[in-house]
């Protein structure tokens, strides 16, 4: 199975939070792929910092990423102990750029790295951030991880990916040092890459396609992939490479699928 991907530069987005664990990584990848290739406009909200940095864009200013770091980088600052922190950042936010949480899609961005993120913690989260816009009681946010980190989707930029392993995110970091995995390397095409590279882990690790349905409730595909990866992990000290970090884009219309019999 391959998958018919299209990218979709022109689609407005209103504001969207992108929470991530890193202060630095996460930040110059998500800043190439809204700036340097969609041209929307980003504000860069980092860990103790006075100011933030803005792109402002030539073709869709009205769509706005911000990208936020959390507290601490793991991920128990997504969930309650992280709350009153990203609460103060937000109402910063609101005040200059008037972001409403409340009606923004919302994104988590973590690593599955078990030095750091507990599994405790992990499940309770996938359970309740499975929507980006609405999750009932609870707050907005739809939970991405990155398996064992999110250089995993740098390299699913790059390579195709059968169902490749790894160890540790220290050895993907090795890995992806190389110039050939450098954030200027990644395009429109590689964003395509990333994204079919995602759909076959996923229909592999769950056995089936991922659909429409999905977005709006991520909760089953999300914890299958964790439970599947926590048993690769068990009985062979390795993780299946994955990075869920496209789902944003399918979520926010930037990228659409259609389903064509291949490979």
């Amino acid at each position: 199975m391959t998958y018919n991907i299209r990218l979709n530069k022109n689609k407005s987005i209103g504001k969207v939070v992108y929470i991530v664990e890193g202060d630095r990584k996460e930040h110059s990848l998500l800043r190439h792929i809204f700036e340097r290739i969609l041209d929307y406009t980003v504000v860069d909200v980092k860990r103790k910092q006075s100011s933030y940095l803005k792109y402002m864009s030539k073709v869709n200013p009205d769509s706005c990423i911000f990208v936020v770091s959390s507290e601490k980088s793991n991920v128990k600052s997504a969930g309650e102990e992280g709350k009153a922190y990203l609460d103060s950042v937000f109402s910063e936010l609101y005040k200059e750029y008037s972001l409403d949480i409340s009606n923004s899609a919302v994104y988590y961005i973590f690593d599955r790295d078990n030095q750091s993120n507990s599994l405790a913690e992990i499940e309770n989260l996938v359970k309740t951030l499975k929507n980006s816009r609405d999750n009932g009681i609870e707050n907005n946010g739809l939970l991405l991880l990155s398996y064992p980190s999110i250089e995993a989707y740098v390299k699913m930029c790059i390579d195709d990916i059968q169902f490749q392993t790894i160890d540790t995110p220290k050895s993907l970091k090795v890995i992806t040092s190389d110039a050939k995995y450098q954030y200027d390397r990644i395009d429109s095409d590689a964003l395509l890459k990333a994204c079919n590279n995602m759909l076959v882990g996923i229909n592999r690790i769950c056995d089936r396609y991922l659909i429409e349905a999905d977005l709006d409730d991520f909760f089953e595909i999300n914890y299958k992939i964790l439970a599947e990866e926590n048993r690769t992990y068990a009985e062979h000290r390795e993780y299946i490479l994955l990075s869920l970090l496209s789902i944003s884009f399918l979520d926010l219309g930037i990228l659409n699928i259609q389903f064509v019999e291949g490979l």
